[in-house]
């Protein structure tokens, strides 16, 4: 890795933004209070707490707002080379984005790269690797470990909505189609978490809504498989024999009799 240049606790005054410039190599940042960065020819804000990388190439722009409390302080470092181009593609983190960390890895690593480039002890530039690397590893398990958990919630969120309308005329599309996901994946993801194919899932609910109403309502047994979502009776009737073992009347008569 070539370490170019760096920056420690480095502050801007409000309404400062820092020069409109690409570089050759990477831009790390670790931020310590509230920010504005482009992407996309837009300005978006970010918060204390963030990390972000911006690749060779890339416009490196950061500032604050004219009605900011304060300027904005980061830490930064300039790195390239080809051993940081694998540790990325091994290990690839968004570009541009910015990334919450709990602790400000980056800012100690930079710190301590610091100290190794100033004083250059024996081994200084391994050791230099070595903490980017360390670091970067680091902040890629918080970043999977960050995705997984807003996934497994979005996804939560989704099956809670489509299992309180199980009625509606839902198909494995439409479920991924409301997820965000393609058919293949969502029903990948929805197995891997709950265990259970997601019609699978919905079926059981319905056939679940139905034992409730052929036990409690005097609704016909069309009337209920309509009710649960079920496109035709005869569908529901087979449906429910496969999941309970009994017909819908036959499930009725004993509920009645008190023998279910």
């Amino acid at each position: 890795m070539d370490f170019h240049a760096y920056g420690l606790a480095f502050s801007h005054k409000v309404g400062e933004f820092s020069p409109r410039l690409c570089f050759e190599y990477y831009f790390l940042g670790y931020f310590y209070t509230d920010y504005l960065y482009e992407k996309d020819g837009a300005l978006r804000k970010g918060q204390a707490g963030d990390f972000m990388i911006v690749p060779p190439g890339k416009t490196v722009y950061h500032g604050t707002a004219q009605d900011a409390p304060r300027g904005f302080i980061n830490d930064w470092l300039h790195v390239g080379g080809e051993t940081l181009d694998q540790l990325l593609m091994r290990f690839p983190l968004p570009y541009l984005t910015p990334i919450r960390i709990d602790e400000s890895r980056l800012s100690g690593a930079i710190g301590r790269i610091h100290h190794e480039l100033s004083y250059r002890p024996e081994g200084y530039r391994q050791k230099c690797e070595i903490i980017m690397a360390d670091t970067l590893i680091e902040i890629y398990r918080t970043y999977k470990q960050r995705q997984s958990t807003r996934s497994a919630a979005h996804l939560s969120e989704v099956r809670g909505e489509i299992m309180h309308d199980y009625m509606q005329k839902w198909t494995l599309e439409r479920m991924a189609r409301h997820a965000g996901y393609s058919p293949s994946r969502f029903s990948s993801i929805y197995k891997a978490t709950y265990g259970i194919a997601p019609i699978e899932d919905l079926i059981r609910t319905r056939i679940g809504h139905a034992e409730q109403l052929l036990r409690y309502s005097n609704m016909a047994i069309s009337e209920i498989a309509d009710a649960v979502g079920f496109a035709s009776l005869y569908y529901f009737s087979r449906t429910f024999k496969k999941q309970i073992g009994t017909s819908p009347s036959e499930y009725r008569a004993r509920a009645d009799l008190g023998t279910e």
